[in-house]
């Protein structure tokens, strides 16, 4: 072996979702849906071996693939037992095993069709301090095929999310892949922001491994990566109105029972 292959993907979704809730005697549950538009660009670099950093690039063999855009599916659901603060979820994505079709593919390194299967998630979730904080713990419940042949990923993990008011959201957490049998990533550390009016939030997110490996004399992460979201949500919860006030009920139309109702605060003391 004379050189070092690296494969890169650029997954772009743009997620359309809806979600409602039901609630019942004994508890709630909230079904949400996702269609996604997607589209996919692979890379992949040949580096030859012994190439010093500063004459890389002339000694890069590097091919590109396009793929024709397809739509992606994604299912959830949320329960929440009647007085418990504790959320349990379960999420089904990529439902319909999406599948890109190549558009453009060089013919010296040449690529088939690209599909993603499904992949399912399950988590709780724990909010404590009025709601300024919250726990949660997920799992992958299926292994997930990765960018390498032969090579997959199942994750557990959890984290905290501080968020003191509604346009911002701070988070930190940690998580661990069961599944892969040639790589060793250590824990991968977590971190997020999240800022924004509730109908337009920006989101950004990454994700670094604690062991390192060895790049011209350099130590670097095994694993790192960085994702960019810009959330919009709408519907009752985001753009509700108001509740009318009660300040300007008569007052005989409170107390002609006392036992039954109490004149409504106004806000003054």
């Amino acid at each position: 072996i004379n050189y070092i292959e690296v494969n890169s993907m650029i997954l772009s979704e743009v997620p359309i979702s809806f979600s409602k809730l039901y609630d019942f005697q004994n508890s709630s549950i909230s079904f949400g849906l996702s269609i996604k538009p997607m589209a996919l660009t692979t890379t992949t670099q040949k580096i030859a071996l012994g190439t010093a950093s500063d004459d890389a690039d002339e000694d890069i063999d590097q091919y590109e693939t396009t793929y024709n855009s397809t739509v992606g599916l994604d299912l959830g659901v949320a329960y929440r037992p009647k007085n418990s603060l504790m959320t349990v979820g379960f999420v089904a994505k990529n439902i319909n095993s999406p599948t890109f079709s190549v558009d453009s593919t060089p013919s010296d390194n040449p690529q088939g069709d690209f599909k993603i299967d499904p992949s399912f998630k399950a988590g709780i979730s724990i909010p404590v301090w009025n709601d300024n904080f919250e726990f949660a713990f997920d799992a992958d419940l299926n292994k997930n095929d990765t960018l390498i042949a032969g090579e997959q990923s199942q994750f557990i993990g959890g984290g905290v999310e501080y968020h003191p008011s509604s346009w911002f959201a701070l988070r930190a957490g940690a998580m661990q892949d069961l599944a892969s049998e040639k790589f060793d990533d250590g824990l991968i550390m977590t971190a997020g922001v999240g800022f924004g009016l509730k109908w337009l939030q920006v989101d950004l997110s990454a994700m670094m491994s604690s062991k390192k490996g060895e790049f011209d004399g350099q130590a670097i992460p095994r694993y790192a990566s960085v994702n960019l979201s810009i959330v919009s949500r709408w519907g009752d919860g985001y753009n509700k109105l108001p509740p009318k006030s009660n300040d300007n009920i008569k007052t005989e139309n409170i107390n002609t029972n006392p036992y039954k109702a109490k004149r409504p605060k106004t806000g003054m003391s």
